[in-house]
């Protein structure tokens, strides 16, 4: 991961760079079926850095960004099944045949946050071009790493409050897919571009709500638009960018072992889906 940064730190010195700052909102769902249900939105503030095209041969370039995002802290209710005090567990068979007799749903609240980084590059081919637009094709990788936490969780039960001082979670994915890319001059002031970009991803998720960590499997999508000004004003190489962003990471259902709240191992399915949409404004630079 450091290795592709080092190389998009230096394409920037090489090609242009573009900084921005965007506000928007971000939202993760999480869900174990039959023990747990979180869905939040943040407002986040993001920090960028991007290449929007850098050429390396003809009708052949590489692009890249990063994107740093923080959010407020949001106060929210996680709703999870609790155990019935009284139930007596089996000692043989399977837990999960009887799940609606020992389990009840209860609200915690708490105040809940989001950050992390989103990392995207890529190489594209141009299959139209001329001095004012292009259209390529272009295969994108990259990661994302965000994390979800709670705090200032209220005790509900002995119970509840074992298993949200555990529930933060630290989230990676990796990712690979096709993307169109492309760009139109106006005139001598505008400049409009936009991308869309789709795929798959490996993900993993770490958190002491499992007895392990999880892989799985997922898809993500992204799609970015935007518009290029060159006021008079300022140098040739200097523009101004304003656009919008929306990504989408979905984690398709796994089985999770829960066996820090359970005497014994307890197998749910889980499901999330995080996603982030937001305006910015950037200045870039062109060598």
């Amino acid at each position: 991961m450091r290795f592709f940064m080092v190389i998009l730190f230096f394409s920037s010195l090489l090609f242009g760079v573009e900084f921005r700052v965007g506000k928007g909102t971000y939202r993760s769902e999480f869900k174990i079926l039959d023990f747990m249900d979180y869905d939040v939105s943040y407002d986040t503030l993001v920090f960028g850095v991007s290449i929007p095209r850098a050429e390396i041969a003809k009708n052949i370039f590489f692009y890249g960004d990063f994107d740093y995002h923080t959010s407020d802290s949001r106060k929210s209710t996680i709703y999870f099944n609790n155990i019935v005090a009284n139930y007596d567990f089996p000692v043989v068979g399977s837990v999960n045949d009887k799940a609606n007799d020992i389990l009840r749903m209860s609200p915690v609240d708490g105040d809940f946050e989001g950050l992390g980084f989103d990392l995207n590059f890529g190489f594209g081919y141009d299959l139209f071009k001329n001095d004012n637009s292009y259209l390529a094709i272009a295969i994108n990788s990259g990661a994302s790493l965000p994390t979800i936490s709670a705090k200032n969780i209220r005790q509900k039960a002995e119970f509840a409050y074992k298993m949200i001082k555990k529930w933060d979670l630290d989230v990676g994915t990796y990712k690979i897919g096709p993307s169109l890319r492309g760009e139109m001059k106006i005139d001598d002031l505008f400049e409009i571009y936009s991308s869309v970009g789709f795929g798959f991803q490996k993900a993993y998720i770490d958190s002491d709500l499992f007895k392990s960590s999880v892989d799985s499997k997922g898809s993500y999508t992204n799609f970015d638009i935007g518009f290029r000004i060159s006021p008079s004003k300022l140098p040739k190489n200097l523009k101004l960018t304003f656009g919008y962003i929306y990504k989408k990471w979905s984690v398709e259902s796994v089985d999770v072992n829960l066996y820090n709240f359970f005497e014994v191992d307890v197998m749910r399915p889980f499901e999330m889906d995080l996603s982030s949409g937001y305006g910015y404004v950037g200045i870039e630079y062109r060598f």
